[in-house]
């Protein structure tokens, strides 16, 4: 049913008011039905914040040991190296540093999810963290 501005639809208020609605309806179920689906899959999507976890411990890891390269290269240019005792105690640091690292990084991950959930519930989109590869 058409709908002109300025003329009642079968000149009447009320099919004119119903056709209203029905094109207002029409219109949400086009352009916002499917954001909401959107957000109501990621909502509480704990598949996801397993993968971010995943994906950004994997990435913390792979700092740590091409850091460990790093370190290793610098004493063989100037012709040194480390005794037992100094590998033990660099080996202790830089795994008392990555389990650090890694315990603040998922701590981070799994914070900027349930900031996620709460904006996805409030409909807000201020955060308080910021998420890698998110939506803000």
């Amino acid at each position: 049913m058409a709908i002109y501005p300025g003329r009642l639809v079968n000149g009447s208020s009320r099919d004119t008011q119903a056709a209203l609605a029905r094109a207002d309806w029409g219109d949400y179920k086009k352009r916002f039905f499917p954001v909401e689906g959107q957000l109501i899959a990621q909502y509480n999507n704990q598949d996801r914040v397993n993968s971010a976890m995943a994906e950004n411990s994997s990435a913390v890891n792979n700092a740590f040991n091409a850091d460990a390269g790093v370190q290793g290269r610098r004493l063989s240019r100037y012709g040194t190296s480390l005794s037992a005792d100094q590998q033990a105690v660099n080996d202790r640091q830089n795994q008392i540093a990555r389990t650090a690292t890694l315990t603040d990084t998922r701590n981070m991950t799994r914070d900027s999810y349930a900031d996620l959930d709460s904006q996805i519930l409030t409909g807000s989109s201020e955060s308080s963290a910021t998420m890698q590869g998110g939506t803000k």
